[in-house]
């Protein structure tokens, strides 16, 4: 029951912080991933994740207790939600499969900000999660990452 609620909470943020329209301006989705540090703001799994993630052009670097692993940002997947409630766009494929936290993401991809909420944002998405009854964001397992450089990032536990 605990985790039921805590993914309906975890979809809720979603759903809530989606977005509104600053990568593209005809269908309000969200814009390409910005090269910087981020660090770990949330999960579908709700609990609490010690990580940072470098985007360098199409490198990225993820870093956390269990270690490194570096993954290119490759094409484009299909067009999806990735803004509710209705900002269309297509997240870029990552790869290599990542593990980030209690997260598995078998086929990962990344969006960048939406535009609408604080922090500025990056979200890590599995595209074998989607489910179309999963509301208006239909992937099940995503984690979220904050821009550093935002002041409004919450600083990151040592």
């Amino acid at each position: 029951m605990k985790t039921g609620i805590g993914l309906v909470g975890a979809s809720l943020v979603v759903a809530l912080t989606g977005c509104s329209g600053s990568g593209d301006s005809t269908s309000g989705g969200p814009q390409t991933p910005s090269d910087g540090s981020y660090t770990y703001l949330a999960s579908a799994g709700g609990g609490a994740a010690s990580a940072a993630l470098e985007i360098n052009g199409t490198g990225i670097t993820l870093t956390q207790e269990t270690g490194t692993t570096t993954a290119t940002i490759g094409d484009p997947a299909q067009e999806a939600v990735l803004c509710p409630p209705s900002g269309k766009g297509q997240p870029l494929t990552i790869t290599t499969p990542l593990t980030i936290g209690d997260i598995a993401l078998a086929s990962p991809a990344i969006f960048g900000d939406c535009g609408l909420v604080k922090p500025t944002r990056v979200t890590v998405i599995d595209l074998d999660s989607f489910d179309k009854a999963g509301g208006p964001f239909g992937f099940t397992r995503w984690v979220e990452f904050c821009d550093t450089t935002d002041p409004d990032c919450p600083t990151p536990s040592p």
